[in-house]
């Protein structure tokens, strides 16, 4: 991962190595495709070079240049924030053993201009709906990411980790009253009188953007989770909305 300042050139290398013990010919197109972290549906960016035909020996790389200027298909700057940029894998004779990657993506990170917000928020305050309490935690902001910390329980809850009833939840949250932003699964730690859920900072997928230094606002909402009442039953949904405002400033 790399961070940049808005307007500044992303430098991204496509390598392919050859890592067999025979020449390989690869026939592939290089190419770049940029998303939204954690929304990677549209696809805002996208640069496709003509086709090459390259000849590689056994530890051999084959390494193709592009340079993003982070604007979007209409040319406008994109907004600060995690981006994925991906790539295709190469149209190349497999060998035998079927051991050949399969592309992979790179991480980059658009930083605010006035800086990113640092600090821990020590919330605690609590939401009961439809007999499920969650306690927000705190809330922690780095240059990096932010990550969100959550305890949630119900009066039946069981006290054997193997039976947790929480599966998974939908969860969003918004900024001074900007566009919501849907979360990842969270990562879950069953203890024995409740789960603590966290988002953010567990896995590269879940990342998520840090918060500019000049934010007032935090509205953290859980809409709705998944529950079963042990392992081998169904799950069914529980509607909320557990939500909370917490204040940056």
């Amino acid at each position: 991962e790399a961070r940049y300042l808005p307007g500044e050139p992303v430098a991204v290398q496509l390598v392919f190595t050859n890592v067999t013990t025979s020449p390989v010919t690869l026939e592939y197109l290089p190419q770049i495709h940029v998303t939204k972290h954690l929304d990677t549906a549209p696809v805002l960016y996208s640069q496709v070079d003509a086709e090459q035909r390259v000849d590689t020996k056994p530890d051999e790389k084959t390494i193709t240049d592009f340079v993003w200027d982070q604007k979007d298909t209409n040319g406008e700057q994109v907004p600060p924030g995690w981006y994925d940029i991906t790539w295709k894998p190469p149209d190349s004779p497999r060998p035998i053993d079927g051991k050949i990657g399969l592309g992979s993506s790179a991480m980059v990170l658009i930083q605010h201009p006035q800086g990113a917000m640092e600090k821990t928020i020590e919330v605690n305050e609590s939401r009961t709906v439809n007999d499920i309490t969650v306690t927000l935690e705190r809330v922690e902001l780095t240059s990096r990411e932010m990550k969100v910390y959550a305890f949630v329980t119900q009066p039946d809850y069981p006290p054997t980790v193997q039976s947790s009833p929480f599966w998974n939840a939908a969860t969003e949250y918004r900024i001074d009253g900007g566009a919501p932003v849907i979360l990842p699964h969270p990562m879950m730690d069953y203890m024995e009188n409740g789960t603590r859920f966290i988002w953010g900072g567990t896995t590269p997928k879940g990342t998520l953007d840090p918060v500019p230094s000049d934010a007032h606002e935090l509205v953290f909402k859980i809409i709705s989770m998944k529950v079963s009442t042990s392992p081998d039953d169904p799950q069914y949904t529980v509607e909320g909305p557990w939500e909370f405002r917490v204040p940056l400033e």
